[in-house]
This record gives structure tokens, C-alpha cells and sequence, in this order.
């Protein structure tokens, strides 16, 4: 049993019970043909960052008692569509080559313990390029970003997957963070929320709530101290949704709240002992929005805010909140 499908440019797809074979020639890819041969010969001789996520991502580490993942392959499609749809300009592209994925799974490796028996694990680095989709692209639900992973060419390629799977089910986020306790969990977490930091792919209105002073007079947050707290924030999220208590609050907005409410409690001002982490956010977007060239809120001193988000206060003059 078999089926040849005829496309445009003398193109066939021909079908067998024993696999699927497909012909492009040249006039498919028109004046493109030049640009994909030469991005092809460059691959092959280079061998290129874009043809080796998975084997980087799931590479086990040497020593006989190390745990071993399960390995992703990419057959001869997905590198084909991955070489040509996957910009090397693509911020994710960027990204992936700033995180060391080879440390993620070294940090979460005594937790595993099927270096000679038991089945395969998901590479924790897998599992957290998953949870750094979830947090730059604001999704709420780990059902939801499995599934868009698996629709999304650039997505699925950052994870280190082929097109055609094996993906891991929703719940393997759960059970990864179970299995890393909270303190294993939130130094990778922190790691990689801080190589997206530098790589600028946090929105202002979320990497700045922080820098209001919602902190000791005179303090000044630290990109790493800016890392940690979005990173906690994104675990009470993570906590929430797998609790079943998920924020009614669009995503983006649940996670300012959540990252003003650790900034309270971490570094908490004798001012803002009643102060609401909702209150604190807002303050921030009125202020900024009123801004109009003076300094935004969170470079202002912190005694001033205090003083404005102090609940028995009223609210400070735009003049006076800035000088």
C-alpha cells in the first residue's frame, strides 16, 4: 500500500508502509535555493549550534554512577526545518546559547538515581527550558505550553526536541520540581531567570517593580537579587497552578503581584507593614505613567515611596514624588 502526492515544482511525497519519502528540487526553493545551500554547506561543515540542542541538552555526565535522560533525536526533517526556520538572530536562539545547560543538569543530578536501573528521566535542562518558555512568553498553564511546544517550530527547537517527539506530559514539571526540593529548584531557576535578564528579554514594568522602595533607605537591587525574587515569584505561581489556585489575574500581571509580595517580605520596611503587594504594583504603573521624562518610580530614594504607599499617607505630588 502506498500514495505519491505531486507538489508544486516537481516535488513528490511518496508514502510506503515502510516510511514517508519526500524530493524537493531546486525550483521549489526559487531565488531561496542559493541562501539554503549555503546555510546547509556551513551546517555540515560546522556543525552548528542548531543541529546539537538535544544532544547538548541530554548529554550524560561522565562518571558511572551519573543518571541517564532520555534522549531526544532529531531525525533528518526536523534538522532540515530547524536549519531553515530557526533565525540565528531569534532572541531564544541568543538565549539558548548563553544558559549552561550541562550545569542544570549537573545541579539536579544527586536527586536522580537511575544511573544503573530504573527508567529514563527527562533532562532537567528540558524541563527548564520549558518553565523559561512559560515565564518570557507570560503562559499560565503547563498543559499549555506542552502543547505550544509542540506547534511552535522555534519553541520545540529550544527545548531541544524533535518535531516529532517524544514530549514529556504536564505533569513531568510537577514531579521535576517535587523531586528538586524548593532550594535545588530556585537556585537553577535563578540561574536561568538572570541569563534572561542580561539577555533583556524581561519587560521593564517586570524586571523594575522590584526597584521601588518597597526596600531600606539607600538599598539598591542587584541584577542577582532581581533574579532570585522574580525566580521565587514564578515558584509561588508555579505552587498556585499546581494547587489548583491558579490567580484570576492575566499571567504577566499575577507574577508583578507575586514578585512585589516577596520583595515585601524579603527586605520588609516598618512603612509598609499594611501595604498590599497589588498596591505596590499599581503604584509603580501610575507613576510611570505620569513620569513624562522625570525618573521613574523605582530609581526614586526609598524613604519617599514609603512614605506614599504608607497606608495612613496620601498619595505624593508627581512634583515632589520625583525630586
Amino acid at each position: 500500500m502506498g500514495a505519491t502526492v505531486q507538489g508544486y515544482g516537481q516535488s513528490i511525497l511518496c508514502v510506503k508502509n515502510t516510511g514517508i519519502e519526500i524530493w524537493l528540487p531546486f525550483q521549489v526553493f526559487g531565488r531561496a535555493w542559493a541562501v539554503v545551500m549555503t546555510r546547509l554547506l556551513e551546517a555540515i561543515a560546522h556543525q552548528q549550534v542548531i543541529e546539537f540542542t538535544p544532544r547538548i541538552m541530554t548529554q550524560r555526565a561522565q562518571g558511572e554512577d551519573a543518571p541517564c535522560w532520555k534522549e531526544s533525536c532529531v531525525e533528518a526533517l526536523s534538522w532540515f526545518l530547524f536549519l531553515l526556520k530557526v533565525p540565528p538572530s531569534h532572541e531564544l536562539v541568543q538565549l539558548w546559547q548563553v544558559i549552561d545547560w550541562g550545569k542544570i543538569n549537573q545541579i539536579a543530578a544527586p536527586v536522580y538515581q537511575n544511573a544503573h536501573a530504573g527508567r529514563l528521566a527527562w533532562a532537567p535542562a528540558q524541563l527548564v527550558a520549558i518553565l523559561v518558555l512559560m515565564f518570557l512568553y507570560g503562559v499560565a498553564h503547563e498543559t499549555t505550553i506542552v502543547a505550544r511546544i509542540q506547534e511552535n517550530i522555534v519553541w520545540c527547537w529550544f527545548c531541544g526536541f524533535g518535531l516529532f517527539g517524544p514530549f514529556p506530559a504536564h505533569d513531568a514539571l510537577y514531579e521535576f520540581r517535587k523531586r528538586m526540593g524548593i532550594e535545588r529548584f530556585e537556585q537553577v531557576l535563578t540561574m536561568v531567570v538572570q541569563a534572561c535578564l542580561q539577555a533583556g528579554l524581561v519587560a521593564n514594568d517586570l524586571v523594575h517593580f522590584d526597584l521601588t522602595a518597597v526596600i531600606a533607605a539607600g538599598h539598591r537591587w542587584s541584577p542577582y537579587e532581581r533574579a532570585v525574587i522574580l525566580t521565587r515569584a514564578l515558584i509561588r505561581y508555579l505552587e498556585l497552578a499546581w494547587a489548583e489556585q491558579t490567580p484570576e489575574q492575566p499571567f504577566p500581571e499575577a507574577l508583578r503581584i507575586l514578585a512585589a509580595e516577596v520583595a515585601l517580605e524579603v527586605l520588609p520596611h516598618k512603612g509598609l507593614d499594611n501595604t498590599k503587594p497589588g498596591r505596590v504594583v499599581k503604584s509603580v504603573e501610575r507613576w510611570s505613567a505620569k513620569a513624562e521624562g522625570h525618573n521613574p518610580a523605582w530609581q526614586e530614594a526609598s524613604e519617599t515611596v514609603v512614605r506614599a504607599l504608607s497606608p495612613e499617607a496620601e498619595p505624593l505630588p508627581l512634583q515632589e514624588a520625583v525630586q
